[in-house]
């Protein structure tokens, strides 16, 4: 069933604050509509090695992004756009301040 990135993005769509989100930002859209996004998340999600894979590389191009001029400038716009939106639909829609999110999300991990 979630294999197919179909049936996932109806899901999403469904979803009254992640579509609010993807209304509001069409790079987010962009980024939720894309199938071969969709398979690889899927694929992460249900691989745990290809979890820790993807997450040691998006370390590594965080820190090389960081280490050049302006680019955590662009890794800030990078999460005001796309993590900070996809976080609030998540967490019970758009009117929760990012510290009770991130004090909600601490809450979970520990």
């Amino acid at each position: 069933m979630m294999s197919n990135p179909q049936f996932a993005q109806s899901m999403m769509n469904m979803h009254p604050q992640l579509r609010q989100a993807m209304e509001e930002n069409p790079e987010l859209r962009n980024m939720i509509t894309d199938p071969e996004m969709l398979r690889q998340t899927m694929s992460a999600a249900s691989n745990p090695m290809l979890m820790q894979e993807l997450q040691r590389s998006n370390d590594r191009a965080l820190a090389n992004l960081e280490a050049m001029p302006g680019g955590l400038a662009q890794i800030r716009r990078v999460y005001n756009n796309f993590q900070e939106p996809l976080s609030r639909a998540a967490m019970d829609g758009p009117n929760q301040s990012l510290d009770a999110l991130n004090a909600r999300r601490a809450r979970c991990w520990a």
